[in-house]
C-alpha cells in the first residue's frame, strides 16, 4: 500500500504546477528609482468574458471590482526594484470603459478602478511584485491599451 504513496504525492504536486508557474499575458514592467515616464509602459488588450469579479469582488477600500479580461491570470506583472513614495499606473486607450485591478502579492491589497482613463494613485509603494488585470465594462470587448507607470511628486 505505502509502496505506491510517493507516485501520488508525486503526481497530485504536479497538478499544482501550472498554478504556481502561472504567466502573465502579456509583458512584465520593471521600475527602479528614477525610471523614465516616457518608457514605462507596456501594450496590450482586452477581450475576454472571465469576470474580474471572481478576483475579488471588491477591492481593500470596499470599491466594487468589475468588469472582464481574458482569463485568470494576470495580464501583467509590475515589478518595482525598490519602494516609490508616490506612483501612478494608468490604462491609456481610446476607449470608454477600460478596468484597472492590481494586487499586491505581499499584504494581498486589491485596488479596482476603472473609466476610461483608469488609473490607481497611491502612496507608499513596497518593493516587489504587483499582478495587474486591464478588463473592458463589455465583455468580450476588444480594446487596445497602454499600461503606463508615473513617478508622482
Amino acid at each position: 500500500m505505502y509502496k505506491h504513496l510517493h507516485f501520488l504525492v508525486i503526481g497530485l504536486s504536479l497538478l499544482s504546477l501550472p498554478v504556481l508557474a502561472q504567466q502573465a499575458n502579456f509583458s512584465t514592467l520593471t521600475l527602479e528609482k528614477g525610471f523614465d515616464s516616457s518608457k514605462a509602459f507596456v501594450m496590450g488588450y482586452t477581450g475576454g468574458t472571465f469576470s474580474l469579479a471572481n478576483i475579488a469582488k471588491v477591492d481593500s477600500q470596499n470599491r466594487p471590482c468589475i468588469g472582464y479580461g481574458a482569463a485568470a491570470n494576470r495580464d501583467h506583472l509590475v515589478v518595482l526594484k525598490s519602494d516609490f513614495p508616490k506612483l501612478k499606473l494608468l490604462v491609456e486607450s481610446d476607449e470608454h470603459g477600460t478596468t484597472l485591478l492590481i494586487k499586491d502579492n505581499k499584504t494581498k491589497t486589491i485596488s479596482c478602478v476603472f473609466g476610461k482613463a483608469a488609473q490607481i494613485q497611491a502612496e507608499n509603494w513596497a518593493s516587489g511584485e504587483y499582478e495587474v488585470w486591464v478588463g473592458s465594462i463589455e465583455p468580450g470587448k476588444r480594446i487596445a491599451y497602454r499600461l503606463k507607470a508615473e513617478s508622482v511628486y
